[in-house]
C-alpha cells in the first residue's frame, strides 16, 4: 500500500534525537504551568495542562493553547514534545499507530508513566487522542506565522515527521473520506482485549458519549465531526508547510464530505459509529467552524446551525451539550457544563461566519475565568438566578490562554495592526 510504503520511509528517517531548542521565554501568564523533568537523562521543558490536577503534558491542550495565545514559547515547547514522542509503530495497548502523536505524556522516574482508567488497565492512555496529529501540524503552520525564523528551523530538521502525521491522518480516512479512530489491533502476543482504547472517547470530550441512551463509548470505527473538521485543517496546514497540493486537495474533499455528512439543514451529527449517526444539538457544531474556512460558507446551513445553538446558550457561555441531556450523564464533566477555552474558539468562529449574537454570548464567560479556571457549572440557586460554580482545575492552561484571547479582542481596536490574530486559522 502506498502509504504504508511511504510512513515506513518517513518513520526511518525521522531523527532519534528529537530535541528543539526554544528561543525565547514563557509569557508571565503562561509561566506557572512549565514543567522540567529528566527523561531517560534528558531534561525535557513542557507545560503541565491543568494545576494541581493535570501535572502531565497533553498536547491537544498544548496546541489549543497556542492558537488562541500565539505564544511561541508555548508553540516550540508543544511542537519538540510532539517530535520527541512520536509514534513509530502500532502498539494495541497504548493506542498508537505511525505517525500518531501522542495524548498524554507523565513522566516518573524518568520514564512514561502508563495512565489507565480503572476497569481498563489492560490499557494505557498514551496514545488516546484522534486529533492531537492534526493540530500539531496545525502548530507547524502556526509557527511559520508566529516565528518564522524558528520555523526555518523546524521544518528543516522535523520536515518527516510532519509527513508523518499527514500520512497517519490520510491512513484514517475511510471510503467516504471520513476521517475516522478505531483501536489497533492486538499484536503477536499483546492479549489486550481488541477493540477500545484506555478511554471511552478519543477527542477532546473525552469522558462519556453524550448520548440519551446511556451509550458511553462508541461503536469502531467512528468519526467524530469535530476531529473530523480538525483532520481536514491539519491537511490544510500540511499542505501549506508541504507545499503540496495533494494534501490540499485531500483536505477540501474532507470538509465537503464532512459538511455533508454533518452539518445538515435537519440535524448536527456529534459521531456516526458502528450504530450509526447520533444526531443532537452540541457545541462541537459551533466549535467546528472555527477549523473551516469561510470560503465554504456556501455549503453551511447557517441559519440552522444558529438555531440548534440556542439550546445551548447559557448567561455564561455555550454549554457542551443540552441541558436535559447533560444533567442526565453518568459522567457530567461534558455535559451541561461551560468549558473555558472553547467559548475563545466559538467566539472566533462566530465572528469568522458574521454571527454577532453567538460571538456576545461567547464572550460573556469573561468574568468567571478568575486565574484560569477549567469549566463551570451552571445551576439555579433558590432565589431563581442562574449561577456559574467553578468546576475543575483553578489554572487551567486554555483557559488563561483564552483569557490572553479575549484580552486582545477587547484591545485590537485600540491598534492598528494588532502583533497576532486568528485570522491565520
Amino acid at each position: 500500500m502506498l502509504y504504508t510504503r511511504l510512513m515506513a520511509e518517513y518513520i526511518s528517517d525521522m531523527s532519534e534525537t528529537k530535541q528543539i531548542e526554544t528561543k525565547n521565554e514563557a509569557n508571565p501568564h503562561l509561566q506557572p504551568f512549565v514543567a522540567e523533568k529528566l527523561y531517560q537523562g534528558e531534561l525535557l521543558e513542557y507545560y503541565n495542562a491543568g494545576l494541581p490536577g493535570y501535572e502531565s503534558n497533553f498536547p491537544r491542550d498544548d496546541a489549543v493553547s497556542a492558537i488562541l495565545s500565539g505564544d511561541s514559547h508555548l508553540l516550540q515547547t508543544h511542537l519538540a514534545m510532539c517530535v520527541r514522542f512520536q509514534a513509530a509503530e502500532t502498539n494495541a495497548r497504548n493506542g498508537a499507530y505511525p505517525g500518531k502523536i501522542h495524548h498524554e505524556i507523565h513522566i516518573e522516574d524518568q520514564e512514561v508513566a502508563q495512565i489507565s482508567l480503572e476497569g481498563r488497565e489492560d490499557r494505557s492512555t498514551e496514545y488516546n487522542s484522534c486529533d492531537s496529529t492534526a493540530l500539531f501540524l496545525i502548530g507547524v503552520e502556526q509557527l511559520r506565522i508566529v516565528d518564522p525564523g524558528a520555523y526555518t528551523d523546524f521544518i528543516g530538521k522535523y520536515r518527516n515527521n510532519v509527513h508523518a502525521a499527514a500520512i497517519h491522518i490520510m491512513e484514517m480516512l475511510d471510503e467516504n473520506g471520513l476521517f475516522t479512530d478505531n483501536p489497533p489491533k492486538g499484536l503477536g502476543d499483546d492479549h489486550a482485549a481488541p477493540g477500545r482504547f484506555g478511554l471511552r472517547v478519543t477527542y477532546w470530550k473525552d469522558s462519556v458519549l453524550p448520548s440519551v441512551n446511556a451509550k458511553e463509548e462508541p461503536r469502531y470505527p467512528v468519526s467524530y465531526a469535530l476531529a473530523h473538521f480538525i483532520a481536514a485543517r491539519g491537511m490544510l496546514s500540511a499542505a501549506a508547510t508541504l507545499e503540496s497540493q495533494y494534501y490540499a486537495d485531500t483536505a477540501d474533499r474532507m470538509y465537503q464530505r464532512g459538511i455533508a455528512t454533518f452539518i445538515r439543514e435537519d440535524g448536527f451529527t456529534i459521531y456516526q459509529d458502528g450504530d450509526g449517526p447520533y444526531i443532537q444539538a452540541s457545541s462541537d457544531e459551533l466549535h467546528s467552524l472555527a477549523y473551516i474556512p469561510n470560503y465554504y460558507s456556501h455549503l453551511l446551513p447557517l441559519s440552522a446551525i444558529r438555531q440548534r445553538a440556542e439550546q445551548l446558550e447559557t448567561p455564561f457561555g455555550y454549554a457542551c451539550t443540552p441541558k436535559n441531556v447533560g444533567e442526565n450523564l453518568r459522567d457530567t464533566y461534558h455535559g451541561y457544563k461551560v468549558w473555558i477555552f472553547e467559548q475563545a474558539l466559538i467566539h472566533h468562529a462566530a465572528e469568522k461566519f458574521a454571527f454577532e449574537h453567538e460571538a456576545a454570548v461567547a464572550a460573556q464567560i469573561q468574568p468567571v475565568i478568575h486565574s484560569g479556571q477549567e469549566l463551570v457549572g451552571v445551576y439555579t440557586d433558590p432565589a431563581g438566578v442562574v449561577v456559574a460554580l467553578p468546576e475543575g482545575n483553578d489554572r487551567q492552561l486554555w483557559s488563561v490562554a483564552a483569557q490572553i484571547y479575549f484580552d486582545r479582542v477587547q484591545a485590537r481596536n485600540l491598534v492598528a495592526r494588532p502583533p497576532y490574530t486568528l485570522d491565520w486559522l
